[in-house]
């Protein structure tokens, strides 16, 4: 059904004549054996019942990425010894008892749903189908759902973004304001107008890298403890990111820092030595 692999294969032909090989999803190989090999790994099913007491020994052919399945965590019932917020994939040769039926079709899949439904009533009609749903459907349902997430985390970080810039253009103001008279005097002595503004750009970007360095450690840092947790790799390019993020905000508190700079070099000497 176009499941991706992340490790190993999928079920050869004797495979899918008898129930001794499973594959199973990235997320419960990840919390079982961390960044171990799962491959070649037994499973052992105990099965209890009125009339049914044994056991089957399973074996790991193939493990498959959870997000081409539309697995989410909470989707299904966790195992025994993980928090609840877990869920498990385990995919077998032959069907006996499942909660998901997946088919590949021709062509489109969605004008299928409803032959696919009859035919499924036909084949257990005591079986209620809770829904039908393309893969299509499923990915662009997982697409909104990071689509916001992003787009909520990138509006709160341009506000953010703006409210430091305000408050560093806000310092830098006041601090030319509390300099006026000797800005007057290096003026008259000949200091040049770049000499001026390079003093309180100077003065606003010390305050920006001081509080980026701050903030990027502490994400670079933040991710890799979530990362740890839900043992998985930290994200690809999160340096190269910092990199962006960090010319990004340079490049604001460097426009924040040098209006009011650029004001401060167009005071008139005059004036600025009469201020009281």
């Amino acid at each position: 059904v176009g499941v991706s692999f992340v490790r190993g294969r999928d079920f050869d032909a004797a495979e899918r004549s008898h129930d001794g090989a499973i594959i199973i999803g990235s997320g419960l190989a990840r919390r079982l054996w961390g960044g171990a090999d799962a491959i070649g790994r037994r499973f052992v099913s105990v099965e209890v019942g009125p009339n049914l007491r044994g056991t089957r020994t399973f074996t790991i052919v193939g493990v498959v990425d959870d997000a081409t399945t539309g697995a989410r965590d909470g989707d299904l019932p966790p195992l025994p010894s993980a928090s609840h917020r877990d869920g498990a994939r385990i995919f077998m040769p032959r069907v006996h008892t499942t909660g998901h039926l997946l088919v590949r079709t021709r062509g489109p899949a969605e004008h299928l749903l409803p032959a696919i439904r009859a035919a499924a009533v036909d084949e257990a009609p005591t079986l209620p189908i809770v829904a039908a749903r393309t893969l299509a459907a499923v990915e662009a349902a997982e697409r909104r759902s990071v689509v916001t997430a992003i787009t909520a985390a990138g509006g709160t970080g341009a506000l953010a973004l703006l409210l430091s810039a305000i408050g560093l253009y806000a310092v830098v103001a006041f601090a030319v304001g509390q300099r006026v008279r000797e800005i007057g005097i290096r003026t008259a002595l000949g200091a040049e107008s770049r000499q001026v503004v390079r003093v309180f750009v100077r003065r606003g970007l010390s305050l920006c890298l001081f509080g980026l360095v701050i903030g990027l450690l502490l994400w670079i840092a933040g991710a890799r403890v979530i990362s740890a947790v839900q043992g998985s790799e930290p994200p690809t390019g999160i340096l190269g990111l910092s990199v962006l993020v960090a010319v990004f905000v340079i490049g604001v508190a460097l426009l924040a820092s040098w209006i009011p700079a650029r004001a401060a070099a167009r005071i008139d000497p005059l004036a600025a030595l009469r201020v009281e």
